[in-house]
């Protein structure tokens, strides 16, 4: 799921995200940038390389000075880690989790997989022993890009917490995959597919942000895509779906499809970014080409 992930990050025309840290004028080279649920690692690797980077004719700003990941997947974490460039680091660390402070760092277990899994903090691959390096430190721009762990407007004020000037929410607001229909259909009990992925929870953090003197711009975009995979495959792809409609999801698959066919699949998604300033300055707005 990481890999696949991955490849279609490094497939894309265009990205989104990047575009609009540019037109927003939220990157422009020089900042220090913390990306919450930052999976391989991609989007910091494009902002550490600027200009020079595989994005460059969409994101020709100056590189980052220094970026920090953070993703409770150790396989994400892994492949971020992969060529990782000096000024990036990556942390395996579940951001819904409660943060462990420096203070309680020394009452951790010493088994090394539940510290990584709580707060072990990684340089260039390597392990750092401060358990709440992370809670320490101070970001210009703190980014949660299809975060599943910014759940309501408290987690956006963990962000604020974090930032010196900027933060950054985005998050699918309508998710459609065809073949869904047909699996749902295959359930003991079959449900209707639930297409609103994250609006509510969008639509609670900006009325917050509004509610407490806030002014967050807001950018809309949609995606479709279309991918062909296996039977197998498409259980790796709906993975997060089988946690959402329950135990039975892969037997519905299983009964869907046969095991030698190859499955088009049809995604398509909209989503909404929400970027704030959190020193008291006015954002200057730019719109974004569809």
């Amino acid at each position: 799921m990481a890999d696949s992930f991955l490849a279609r990050l490094e497939a894309r025309e265009r990205d989104h995200l990047l575009e609009s840290l540019a037109n927003l004028q939220i990157i422009q080279g020089g900042e220090s940038v913390l990306d919450i649920c930052c999976g391989p690692g991609w989007h910091l690797k494009q902002l550490a390389g600027g200009k020079n980077s595989t994005r460059n004719e969409r994101f020709p700003q100056e590189p980052i000075s220094r970026g920090v990941g953070i993703d409770s997947s150790a396989q994400m974490i892994a492949l971020a880690r992969r060529d990782c460039p000096p000024n990036l680091e990556f942390i395996h660390q579940d951001w819904a989790a409660p943060q462990v402070s420096s203070a309680d760092a020394a009452s951790q277990s010493a088994d090394a997989d539940s510290q990584s899994e709580d707060a072990g903090a990684y340089s260039a691959g390597a392990q750092s022993e401060d358990a709440g390096a992370l809670g320490a430190r101070k970001f210009d721009v703190v980014i949660a890009n299809r975060c599943p762990a910014i759940q309501s407007s408290d987690d956006a004020v963990r962000m604020e917490a974090l930032s010196t000037r900027w933060c950054v929410y985005a998050t699918p607001i309508y998710k459609h995959v065809d073949i869904l229909e047909t699996i749902l259909e295959h359930l003991p009990t079959p449900v209707p597919q639930d297409t609103s992925a994250g609006q509510a929870r969008f639509a609670q953090v900006v009325g917050d942000l509004l509610a407490r003197g806030r002014r967050p711009q807001l950018t809309y975009w949609h995606d479709v895509s279309t991918r062909h995979h296996t039977r197998e495959e498409i259980k790796r792809e709906l993975a997060m779906h089988a946690k959402q409609y329950g135990p039975g999801f892969n037997a519905a698959i299983d009964a869907a499809f046969s095991p030698t066919e190859t499955v088009e699949i049809h995604h398509e998604m909209r989503f909404a970014l929400a970027a704030w300033r959190v020193d008291g300055k006015a954002a200057t707005a730019h719109l974004m080409e569809e």
